[in-house]
């Protein structure tokens, strides 16, 4: 990367860049509100909240920076690292004093409450910048930028008027580039900032620093501040693909330039917005990306992807079919403004199909802004999701949730098609030091019907991230495994299943011992025979378990030869309803299920 600098001044108030004219007349004071954060600092969301808030009730007057810095900012194994060197050197500036996390320094200025440290608590932003927005500024803050989206290279212009003196004789200048929308993980989100966390339970991390383009602590010396003098700067730098291990979205960038009297109180902070230029086409939608689609158990998704504007003209509207399996497409109509090089996501209407072991959902726009897109090459993609292999017969669910040591972090749900929750755990005690405690919850879900079971961690590191391997389970009534996860997921983990309400399915197990089983009659309403063949001599029994999970009757048969056999089941004292007939041959299990009454 390289950064170039060359810098102007002017007494007198002409602005030299036609499309940049800096205000000359005094105005009150912007606000820049630097919060010291890190993605695994639980408290972290609420001051991304907080600065948001502050930034939306302020537009074009408060803006916000994202520092990741500090021991939270460390990311564990498999992590992104958001830190900077640049980031790490603002933390370090003599009198910003941070001592915990999130802290926020406000325009790098003292106040009553922080008399000798400019962070402050996230309780405090508020009345600081306000405090700021009242107070007189000597001196205004603009620019324009442009950038080549092919060669990469970012010229940016500023220029900063004194309508006033400054007390000091040099002042700095710093020009800061930002990032949003980095998709990624954050302690904490899911109970302080839950509207930025995405789908896939990762978070939106905004106003995150990227570079310094200036001298990260001192900024570029302005040594002429008198009132009446017009500085000019202009500094060359070209965006790397990637800065640490975080790929720079061109689409996503944000700059701010601010002037100080030294190296902090802020005089005055100002955004400067972005013009793409090297464009090779004017209507050009690309599809980025499907959202991956988790296995289903009925026909029926609502389909979500990422469309990217690579044209040089805002894109309006945008026709879109959507197809799966191979079915007819359907037509969505898209509507908006997406400017060149922006993104959106789009979640599509739901579509009906037929599921297969493996299915395909096609997505294509067809034309953008009522005519035919310059690139068609990049307009349609697919992805590829199966049907669920949990397809169990059993309405008798055994969860096995082992926690980790901060089981107050921890709740589940079992959830019908319709989103209706079935059931509900958690939260657990917590353990007095790292390890583990198994839970085993019996769930009993209907006897027919497509389920989700989602488990969520409210600290958003899942339960196996170094406090104790934590783990879940779930088995049906034939001891199948539904769903298995080793607890290393973020906020949550999910899985959809499906019941078949089959209730003369068999489930033999690969049981060496067994050639056959049957149940007849069934329904029954007095007694039915259990059928079975054994392969070789086997010590048996039979035991029957209610809708409950609960054993109702366990007979031992003995040992019997290989051969054919029968044994009656009396179950004219039974309620109606739904039961698991479990026969045990040896060291094996196969199970039926029955149902008692006309």
């Amino acid at each position: 990367m390289k950064k170039l600098f060359t810098l102007a001044f002017m007494l007198g108030a002409t602005a030299a860049f036609a499309q940049l004219p800096v205000d000359t007349t005094a105005q009150l004071k912007n606000a820049i509100l630097e919060e010291f954060t890190g993605i695994n600092c639980v408290y972290c969301p609420d001051g991304h909240k907080i600065a948001s808030q502050i930034a939306a009730a302020n537009p074009g007057r408060a803006f916000a920076v994202n520092i990741h810095t500090g021991g939270f900012a460390t990311p564990s194994a498999g992590q992104p690292d958001f830190r900077t060197a640049d980031g790490n050197a603002i933390a370090a500036i003599p009198g910003m004093g941070i001592t915990g996390y999130p802290q926020g320094a406000v325009s790098r200025t003292f106040y009553p409450t922080t008399a000798t440290a400019y962070a402050m608590s996230r309780t405090s932003w508020t009345a600081a910048v306000n405090n700021i927005l009242n107070q007189p500024a000597y001196a205004n803050v603009a620019g324009e930028a442009t950038l080549d989206i092919i060669t990469r290279e970012l010229s940016v212009n500023i220029e900063v008027y004194y309508t006033g003196s400054s007390p000091v004789a040099t002042n700095k200048l710093t020009v800061m580039l930002l990032q949003n929308n980095i998709n990624g993980p954050q302690t904490g989100a899911t109970n302080f900032n839950p509207t930025m966390v995405n789908p896939d339970g990762t978070y939106r991390h905004m106003h995150a620093l990227r570079d310094v383009l200036t001298t990260p602590t001192t900024g570029a010396n302005i040594d002429t501040t008198t009132q009446g003098t017009l500085v000019q700067r202009t500094i060359t730098y070209t965006i790397p693909a990637t800065i640490g291990t975080i790929p720079v979205d061109l689409s996503n960038l944000e700059i701010l330039a601010f002037v100080a009297e030294t190296s902090n109180k802020v005089i005055n902070v100002n955004e400067v917005p972005i013009t793409f230029s090297g464009f090779t086409t004017v209507n050009n939608a690309q599809l980025v990306s499907i959202s991956s689609i988790e296995d289903v158990c009925v026909g029926s998704i609502e389909p979500k992807f990422r469309l990217s504007n690579q044209g040089s003209s805002p894109i309006t509207a945008a026709t879109i079919n959507y197809a799966v399996n191979g079915g007819t497409p359907a037509v969505y109509n898209w509507s908006g403004n997406l400017n060149p090089l922006g993104t959106t996501d789009i979640t599509l209407p739901s579509t009906a199909f037929t599921v297969s072991p493996s299915n395909t959902l096609d997505i294509s726009v067809v034309d953008v802004n009522g005519g035919t897109d310059d690139d068609p090459s990049n307009n349609a993609s697919n992805v590829t999701f199966a049907a669920t292999t949990s397809n169990s017969p059993t309405v008798n669910l055994t969860l096995n949730l082992t926690q980790d040591r901060y089981g107050s972090e921890i709740t589940w749900e079992f959830l019908d098609g319709s989103g209706n929750t079935l059931a509900n755990g958690g939260p657990y005690a917590d353990l007095s030091a790292n390890g583990t405690l198994l839970h085993v919850e019996n769930v009993v879900v209907p006897a027919t019907g497509c389920y989700r079971f989602v488990i969520y961690d409210s600290y958003g590191d899942g339960i196996n991230s170094g406090y104790g391997v934590g783990s879940v389970n779930i088995k049906d009534g034939y001891s199948n495994t539904i769903y298995s996860n080793n607890g290393t997921f973020t906020a949550q983990a999910s899985r959809n299943f499906e019941v078949s309400g089959n209730t003369n399915t068999t489930s033999i197990q690969d049981n060496v011992h067994l050639a056959s089983i049957n149940l007849f009659p069934n329904p029954a309403a007095a007694e039915s025979r259990l059928g079975f063949e054994l392969r070789s001599t086997q010590e048996v029994a039979v035991r029957v378990i209610n809708a409950l999970g609960q054993t109702i009757s366990n007979t031992s048969l003995g040992r019997l030869n290989a051969g054919n056999h029968q044994h009656l089941l009396d179950v004219s004292a039974l309620s109606t309803g739904l039961y698991t007939v479990e026969l045990r041959t040896g060291d094996s299990t196969s199970s039926l299920r029955l149902t008692v009454g006309q």
